[in-house]
This record gives structure tokens, sequence and C-alpha cells, in this order.
């Protein structure tokens, strides 16, 4: 994840080298928390947010934190447990032996 976050910032931002080198590991960790589901935000990485949101609305630095707090934001419903409701086909009710059924993914 580190060397595509590398490659992406290089050419996609337009950042150096030793720019893209300083930056990749929190991309990297944002992408990988993101993907694996009901993230949780590390103290590390809301410091740098943080950091960079504080160059202002409308720098670069400013969008790409915002990038960030997006992919270690978890909005409901968990992502690790799946809910599904089973419904009596002709009365559009639960039915009453099976309400739902939970599939835990972890």
């Amino acid at each position: 994840m580190k060397a595509i976050a590398e490659y992406q910032l290089i050419n996609d931002y337009g950042l150096s080298q030793v720019q893209s080198a300083d930056i990749a590991p929190h991309v990297a960790d944002a992408f990988v928390a993101h993907y694996a589901g009901d993230e949780l935000m590390t103290d590390d990485a809301r410091t740098f947010i943080e950091a960079l949101m504080a160059k202002g609305e409308g720098t670069a630095e400013f969008m790409l934190g915002f990038q960030l707090y997006s992919l270690w934001t978890d909005l409901a419903p968990s992502d690790s447990e799946l809910y599904i409701p089973f419904f009596h086909w002709h009365h559009k009710k639960p039915m009453r032996w099976l309400k739902h059924f939970r599939v835990n993914f972890r």
C-alpha cells in the first residue's frame, strides 16, 4: 500500500519523491484501515490530518487531509456485521420464527 500511495502522490498530486515518502505511510494506513472496515482513527493519524487541514481551505494539504479524514471516518452500519431481515412473501411482515439473520465477518 505504501508503494501505491507514493506512486499516486507523485503522479496524481505532483509531489516530490521526498514529500511522497513522508506522506505515503499515512495514506497507506488510512486505506488499510478503510478496507478492513470499522476503522478507528489513531492519534497519530488525527494529529497528521489536523496539521494538513490547518493549512487552510483551498490548499492541496487541506484537500489531502480531508480525503484522509474521510477514509478514517466510519459511518453506520457496522462493516463487520450484516443484517438481513426475512419477510413473509405474501404479507411483507417479518417471519415470527425468524425475524433476522446476522453474519459476523470477524
